[in-house]
């Protein structure tokens, strides 16, 4: 039987249709039920009554989870909606563009929707219904367009014109014919091709690769900025778009109406008034009473019905099967049962082995993020028993949004004007920006790069992968090399040398560990399997990624040393909880190292929630622990009873030795000094090692690159993870009490940064008279030991509203609650920090906000002014790589690698040099001879076919996308990527023009020349002149034979009579691909 069977069961009993007879006699209606059992009852009365249900909760979390609860009770009726409330900050921002979309399917869906929100959000502002279908426009294939009226129309709608590629609903583009424009109705953007001034075709595009998927016929567009365009007489509620024979449940009305007058009440003085209706409280009252309601009480009061009796449903108590207490009398609760047991469980094989006993068992596996809340069903005919993983074994229900596409941050060399750049074979310059060499009839686009005396070098797109940014642990300005002399060609040679000498020095302590043997573990087993399929998110692919690499790596007989680099909330922490537990499974014991207490405490909780099916022993040791209680936690460690050890540096000290450890997790690396590594790897040597950080220090970011250190980034963002936004501003007491009571207004809290004890006690009273109903404590490490966990710990439970606070904080800290950061005297800290400050919120589905202050008339040294530019342009998720970077090109972090080896980096750009290290460990490893190259390796070959090639400012006019573009085709190593690329391109852009077509040409003639030792090809009217590398030696007779008998060769060149001067193109490609043949038969040119 599968929870379908149930909810159909219930659906047509007897005791469902008298209460459906009961609600139509009845236009308000009081009902009893337990909060784990709305879900169901929201369910059931969907398909009883196949009308309209709206379901009001006094919090959004409480809606968030109702709605995915009911959502997973069956694959029947998905049309379940969350109507969230408006934020202040943004039109642009997600609950936004979610409430006009709910409008958008309100009004083109014909199913009766479960729509679920607050009263807030429903009492927030939107378009009436007539104004709303006034808006939109429609567009059919074959229709008219002007484009300049057109656009002015998106405007008007609220749309943003960009320059660039469409990304988020509200954007548009227009490129010559083409219209991308994401409408706020669809999933995906559209792209509208033209032909003349008429429609030729519309298609839907994928936002994340620009590429097409699927033609349409007709495009709806609804207007996007319903806020500013429409005035009293237009506006309305969610409630006007919604059926008068619909029904509203309202969860607890009390709480609700309590919750609504608070919220009028803060409103009284504020301008976000203006976004609701202007209704007093009994009128709203009404407002909601001319709709037939039911409300939910859970407990007994006047008049009110027992859902148990309506729907002979009831809910089950939390068994908390844990391994470290009895099971026995607990598993009896389940085998006692008198009826069919269903359990959905991501633990399957565990709960098997718990059950294999018992009778009218069903065992259904279930992933975490598809369960729902157990309930017992008892009528005449059936008794049923349905339990989840909460009730078995106390684990947390994580709900999650509809599965959503997730976005990899790509991690490109961004190169922009006035940044320092380093040519391969040129040295270090600065790059101005694009353009033509002077008096050049050239069609091609050029990076111009300007040398010592002000000498300037024309470098074509197509030739970008020598360009490379240039990053050194100085703040000075780099020295600008000299074109045409020989200081490049000796600072690389020097450089390599260096390399060569520190390689023997300091990576044989690195390679000593590829080469040596360690622990060897074994494949996964069922414990494993069921610890996997019990993620209670989808993972990423990233995330997938690095936890096989990571298996991989200690099923490997080679110890393991490998840096999770991932963005905050990432998905780092589950990577390290899976690798921990292959090493409890193996017999070995494992030590996490978190930088502060309060971190190592929230790491012993997720720990211990997600391995609570297992009987793993679990500990953390911190300075939270008494004396004594550490002593017993020290002495099991060295017995080997405690699997799982969670402290902080505690764990290195001399009287803590680990029994049989095989696996170390290092979190947020960059608060532990070199030393402190060192020191442990050094006590356990060939254990396996797993770094976490969001933010690399640059010695080990540098060692990652070279590739001394493995290194994985996680780039993928979660389902409905979304970006910070960050607001730099002066200090601004109605910008900071705005922003509080905006977070505290939707039931969220708030961090208030002050990184200073001395004056701390001050900006706590300051935030007093500001907020003055707000609960607010400080926080900070000065603070005795028991206060400051009390305080953390009240945090967490949300028994504090503001935590005023030093940068305590700042590592890796869970509390999804929080979603509004306020730093003070934002300027005095470091890139990194900042960033890693920004982490501490957005860790859930709302939209989160950063507010970075510096004090008014400061006078912001450069590279303060630098940081929080980069800050606030580093504000997509998964620019955590990006940040460290960039700062350490800011920081100037001097001896990364010592003072000579630093002199190197700076004298040749980090790129460069760590080329030259991966080639000294690649030597050191494999024994090979080191081979320092001061020519091109692999030089392009020279192309003169005498046509007009490049991406034309007439066909693509920004500059940044036509870079892109280049560096796309520049990277291609076969024909066929080549053509992706040109289909791209078409798609985008419309039909090529010839120089696009050309540019195209040129492309794949080189990558065939370069396959084939050719480093030369021209081409003069008919005749076409190919020059290889090497001697034709004994390939001459089979080249001539080849080709027509005009063909001519010499020692190192052929020249060929081309045929047919309309088809010259695919004739050389054809010439490329015999020479190709006449090399697979091993006959050498």
């Amino acid at each position: 039987m599968t929870i379908n069977n149930v909810i159909e069961e219930i659906n047509n009993s007897l005791s469902s249709k008298s209460f459906l007879s009961t609600i139509d006699k009845k236009s308000n209606l009081p009902i009893e039920c337990n909060s784990s059992l709305i879900p169901i009852f929201i369910k059931i009365l969907s398909l009883l009554l196949n009308k309209p249900v709206i379901y009001i909760s006094n919090s959004e979390d409480n809606c968030i989870d109702i709605l995915n609860w009911t959502k997973n009770l069956s694959t029947k009726n998905k049309n379940i909606i969350l109507f969230p409330e408006k934020k202040k900050i943004s039109y642009k921002d997600s609950s936004y563009t979610e409430r006009i979309k709910c409008i958008s399917q309100l009004q083109t869906n014909d199913k009766n929707p479960i729509i679920i929100s607050t009263l807030k959000s429903i009492f927030q502002t939107v378009p009436s219904p007539n104004y709303f279908d006034s808006q939109t426009k429609s567009f059919k294939v074959g229709n008219s367009i002007k484009l300049n009226e057109f656009s002015l129309d998106l405007i008007k709608m609220g749309f943003t014109h960009t320059d660039y590629q469409v990304e988020s609903p509200g954007e548009y583009t227009i490129r010559g014919g083409i219209i991308d424009i994401f409408c706020i109705n669809e999933k995906n953007p559209t792209r509208i091709e033209m032909y003349g001034d008429n429609i030729d075709s519309i298609r839907l595009f994928d936002q994340y690769t620009q590429t097409s998927l699927n033609e349409i016929k007709e495009v709806n567009i609804k207007p996007f900025n319903y806020d500013q365009e429409y005035t009293n007489k237009n506006q309305g509620t969610i409630l006007d778009h919604i059926k008068q024979d619909s029904l509203i449940i309202l969860d607890n009305p009390n709480s609700v109406f309590k919750t609504f007058n608070k919220n009028i009440k803060q409103l009284d003085n504020s301008s976000d008034k203006e976004k609701y209706i202007n209704f007093k409280t009994p009128e709203f009252k009404s407002y909601i009473y001319k709709f037939k309601t039911l409300e939910i009480f859970p407990w007994q009061t006047e008049n009110s019905i027992s859902i148990e009796k309506i729907l002979n449903i009831k809910n089950i108590p939390e068994l908390s099967i844990d391994a470290q207490n009895h099971q026995e009398s607990k598993i009896n609760l389940i085998n006692n049962f008198q009826g069919q047991k269903i359990i959905q469980t991501s633990y399957i094989n565990r709960t098997k082995e718990l059950f294999n006993k018992t009778k009218q068992i069903q065992i259904i596996e279930t992933p975490p993020y598809k369960s729902t809340p157990g309930f017992i069903y008892k009528s005449n005919k059936k008794s049923l028993m349905l339990i989840g993983d909460k009730e078995l074994y106390g684990t947390k229900y994580i709900s999650t949004v509809d599965e959503a596409r997730r976005k990899e941050i790509i991690i490109n060399d961004e190169i922009n004007p006035g940044d320092y750049v380093v040519h391969a074979d040129h040295g270090i310059g600065k790059f101005i920006n694009f353009g033509k060499p002077p008096k050049s009839n050239s069609l091609q686009d050029y990076m111009i790069i300007e040398y010592a005396k002000s000498d300037k070098l024309y470098v074509p797109l197509i030739q970008i992968q020598k360009i490379a940014p240039y990053i050194a642990p100085t703040n000075k300005i780099p020295k600008l090399t000299t074109l045409g002399g020989e200081s490049w060609t000796k600072a690389k040679q020097k450089a390599q040398e260096s390399a060569l000498k520190w390689a023997r020095e300091l990576l044989t302590i690195y390679a000593k560990r590829e080469l040596s043997k360690g622990i060897t573990y074994s494949d996964d087993n069922e414990w494993e399997k069921d610890l996997e399929g019990s993620f209670p998110f989808k993972e990423t692919p990233d995330q997938i990624s690095a936890i096989e690499l990571i298996k991989n790596k200690m099923q490997n007989e080679n110890p393991m040393d490998v840096l999770i680099c991932g963005d905050v909330g990432f998905g780092k922490t589950e990577v390290a909880i899976r690798a921990a537990f292959k090493a409890v499974c193996n017999g070995k014991q494992v030590a996490v190292i978190a930088p502060t207490t309060i971190l190592t405490q929230q790491h012993y909780e997720t720990f211990s929630n997600r391995l609570s099916a297992f009987p793993v022993k679990i500990e953390y040791l911190s300075r939270f622990k008494t004396k004594s209680e550490q002593k017993v936690i020290i002495n099991n460690i060295k017995n080997g009873s405690i699997d799982i050890c969670i402290g902080t540096h505690r764990i290195i000290q001399n009287d803590v030795n680990f029994d049989n450890i095989g696996l170390l997790i290092i979190d947020e690396e960059q608060r532990f000094g070199v030393k402190q590594k060192e020191q442990l790897k050094s006590k356990y040597p060939n254990i396996d090692i797993l770094t976490m950080t969001a933010t690399p220090i640059p010695r080990t970011l540098y060692m990652a690159i070279s590739g001394i250190k493995d290194l994985y980034s996680i780039n993928t963002a979660p389902e409905q993870r979304l970006p910070v936004e960050t607001i730099i501003n002066e200090y601004d007491e109605s910008l900071i009490q705005q922003s509080i009571l905006d977070e505290l207004n939707r039931g969220g809290q708030v961090f208030f940064l002050h990184n200073r004890v001395q004056s701390i006690n001050i900006i706590l009273n300051q935030l007093k008279k500001l907020i003055p109903n707000a609960k607010i404590k400080i926080a900070h490490g000065q603070m005795n030991e028991n206060d400051l966990e009390k305080t953390m710990i009240s945090f967490a439970k949300r028994d504090i509203d503001i935590l005023c606070c030093t940068t305590i904080i700042e590592s890796g800290l869970d509390l999804p609650n929080v979603n509004t950061l306020i730093v003070n005297n934002a300027h005095k800290f470091g890139l990194s920090q900042l960033y890693q400050l920004r982490g501490r919120v957005g860790r859930s589905i709302k939209q989160a906000y950063s507010y970075f202050l510096i004090p008014k008339s400061t006078m912001l040294t450069p590279q303060s002014e630098k940081r929080l530019q980069a800050l606030k342009e580093s504000v997509e998720l998964g620019s955590g790589y990006k940040i460290a970077m960039r700062d350490l090109e800011i920081r100037g972090t001097g001896n990364i690698l010592g003072k000579e080896q630093s002199g190197h980096v700076i004298t040749i750009g980090l790129h460069l040099y760590s080329k030259l290290i991966a080639e000294a460990k690649k030597q050191l490893v494999t024994n090979n001879q080191a081979v320092i190259n001061n020519n091109n390796e692999n030089p392009l070959p020279i192309l003169n076919l005498d046509i007009k090639s490049g991406l034309t400012n007439e066909y693509i006019k920004e500059d940044k996308m036509k870079f892109e573009l280049y560096r796309q085709l520049s990277i291609c190593e076969q024909i066929k990527d080549v053509e992706k690329v040109k289909n791209n391109i078409i798609d985008r852009f419309g039909i090529m023009n010839q120089e696009a077509n050309n540019l195209i040409l040129n492309t794949k003639i080189q990558i065939l020349s370069s396959n084939i030792n050719i480093n030369f090809v021209n081409k003069n009217k008919n005749n076409l002149t190919i020059r290889f590398n090497n001697q034709i030696g004994s390939a001459k007779n089979i080249l001539l034979k080849s080709f027509n008998d005009a063909t001519i060769t010499r020692s190192n060149e052929i020249k060929i009579k081309l045929v047919d001067k309309n088809k010259w193109p695919d004739e050389i490609i054809n010439i490329m691909n015999k020479i190709e043949e006449i090399q697979n038969m091993h006959i050498t040119i």
